[in-house]
Order: structure tokens, then sequence, then C-alpha cells
């Protein structure tokens, strides 16, 4: 029987944390022998909490081995465990390490040179932009982009890396058998295809609120540096920043107007010594690298028929409804619902929510 069953096993126990399971593979050697420890066995480990082994005795003898395991290879789901060599050395080095990573897609991203982009769910139109900016521009560069899979900044850093043909990394704070947030189905099935999806939890774990600053540690533990773009003064974006400095890693802040709520987290992290990012240069400088400017506006010309150029020339960097598009260009809906999504494909517009459009060139 392959010994990652036992992994998954333990790591199914309620209650058992990381430090625990670590504890437990020192003390038994294999996860093989500590699954399959009894009374007597568990004793002297658990300093003779005579409640707590029974429980875990009772649970244990309830659990359906094969089963579980079955189910992961319903959910094409594998396992990489900090005994691999595959497992990434940077995550490995960290305090708590997960044991054991749930994942589907590319494992050959975990070694990759990584870099995290988090921020507020609840994003601005210019965080949005900026957001998707970097990542499209540190993907191009040949980073892997890493984040949290979630709503507003997260998303928009995931798309961006997919929108240069680049690498990402979703960790998610749920079992790899639950799309959370549900909207992102679609975006979590390309990565999926095109990248790499990683969780600690199991299949069938909710995305419980507990669950998040795990998630976070790993954000941080894969990445050189953590790019933390709009978060409000008490956010899971801000927790992210704070690990990634406890693990010795970069952290860069990209500011925000004084009135927005949720660039209060960003700025005082400024304040308190994470790098200002203005461009993607500010990012790359720091690890003595440069973008070719040049090289790039070439490669990224977009050739668009008349149709396509007169649709772009209305849409701008600000927010601009489907029905201000129709009036301006005289297009018939239909038509120009077709151009739009091709506009999009093309990754010229990005379409808000409430049939809102912007032009992500002009806001670069």
């Amino acid at each position: 029987m392959d010994e990652k069953i036992y992994w998954h096993a333990l790591n199914m126990i309620p209650g058992l944390g990381p430090l625990t399971f670590h504890l437990l593979l020192e003390h038994f050697q294999t996860a093989k022998t500590a699954w399959e420890a009894d009374v007597d066995d568990l004793y002297p480990f658990f300093r003779r909490k005579t409640a707590t082994i029974e429980q875990l005795v009772a649970w244990k003898k309830q659990f359906k081995l094969e089963e579980s395991f079955k189910q992961l290879r319903k959910y094409n789901i594998n396992i990489i465990t900090v005994q691999d060599k595959e497992y990434p050395n940077l995550l490995r080095n960290i305090y708590g390490c997960p044991p054991l990573l749930y994942y589907r897609g590319n494992i050959e991203f975990l070694n990759k040179e990584c870099l995290a982009i988090v921020g507020s769910r609840k994003a601005t139109v210019y965080g949005q932009q900026i957001a998707e900016k970097i990542a499209y521009e540190l993907a191009e560069f040949g980073f892997t982009i890493v984040s949290g899979m979630a709503r507003g900044i997260d998303s928009c850093a995931h798309w961006g890396a997919l929108r240069a043909k680049g690498k990402t990394i979703a960790v998610l704070g749920c079992g790899l058998d639950i799309v959370y947030p549900p909207e992102n189905k679609k975006l979590l099935n390309l990565i999926r295809a095109e990248g790499l999806v990683i969780s600690e939890f199991p299949p069938g774990i909710p995305p419980d609120a507990g669950n998040f600053p795990r998630r976070n540690r790993i954000i941080s533990g894969l990445s050189k540096g953590v790019i933390v773009v709009e978060a409000a003064r008490k956010s899971g974006s801000l927790i992210t920043a704070e690990l990634a400095l406890q693990q010795g890693r970069d952290v860069f802040a990209v500011p925000g107007s004084v009135f927005n709520p949720y660039s209060i987290g960003t700025n005082q992290l400024i304040q308190q010594g994470a790098k200002l990012v203005l461009n993607t240069d500010d990012i790359l400088e720091e690890y003595g690298l440069s973008v070719n400017r040049e090289i790039n506006n070439k490669k990224d010309k977009i050739e668009l028929d008349p149709i396509q150029q007169n649709i772009v020339d209305y849409i701008s960097a600000e927010p601009i409804s489907l029905a201000e598009i129709v009036q301006a260009t005289g297009l018939k809906p239909e038509l120009l619902i077709s151009q739009l999504s091709i506009l999009e494909i093309k990754g010229i517009i990005k379409q808000l929510p409430g049939q809102r459009y912007i032009n992500i060139h002009k806001a670069n």
C-alpha cells in the first residue's frame, strides 16, 4: 500500500495540527507506524492523556482508510510530503511547515522562483488594475505568481499571470474538491489545467475562517517576497505580510489613496519599512533585474480589425458601461458583446461587475 495513504490518514485526524504531526513522525519514524500505533505506543507520546488517546483510537477504528484514499483519486488529487525531494525548500524551512500538500496541476511550479501578490477582497478598480499589471509583468519575466484565490486582488493576480501565459499557484484554505469563492470556478479550472492548485487541507474541509491564517503562511512561505495591493487596517493580507517578515521574506506594498480605507494597511506597511512599489521595476531591482520596456511594448502590440479598434478607442482606464459603448460606437448590442468578448480574450479589456469595461493597456 502506498505510504502516502498514511500521511493522508494522519492529516485527517481532527485537531491534529502540523506541529503534532511532525512530532509523531519524529517519534514513530514513519507515517505508517504512527497510524498503526496502539494505546501502549501512544501513551508516552501523549504524556498519559488517557482521554486524548481513547478519542484518537476510537476515531481511527471508524475511519475508512481505503475509501478516503479513493476520494483523492476521484478528484485527481495528488499528495507531496515534506520528505519528498519535490517539496520546496523555502517552505520546508518555515516554522510548522505543512507535513503534506494536496495538489492538482504542475508540481514543478513549487520549485520555481515565486512572488506572492495579496490584497483586499473588496478591491477598487485601481487595485485590480495594478495587481493584474504587476502579476502580468512578473509572470512574463519568469516569476511564478502565488496567491490565495480569494475575490478581489488575489483573483486579479492569478488572471494577470495566466494572461501572460506564465506560471501561477493558487493556495486554498479548503479542500481541493471545493470551489471557493463559487464565482471563481472558471479561474480555478484554468489554474488546475495551466498552473498549480495546492492545499494542506484534505478533501471535504470547508473554507472556515480559521483556515486562512494557515493558508497565508504557505503563500508567504513559498515566496521570495510578498506584494500587498490594498489592505484594510486589519486584514488577512497584513497577516500574510507579518508572516513573510517572520520567515525572512521581502515585503512590498503598493501605495493608495489616504481616503481609501482599503489602502490604510498598505500605506502603514510602507511607513514601517516595506518597499514602496510604483511599478514592476521597483520589485525587480531588488533582485538585480529590470524590464526591457521597448521589447515588451513591441511584443505586446496586438493586431485589431477596424471594428475592434473603434471599440477600444472608446474604452479607457475608467469603467464604462455597455450602454455607453453602444451609444458611442453605434454598434448593435449583439455585435458589440461578441467583439468585447474577443477583446477580453486578447487581454486588452476587462469586464467588471455590472457590464462595465476598462482598457487594461491604458491603465498601464
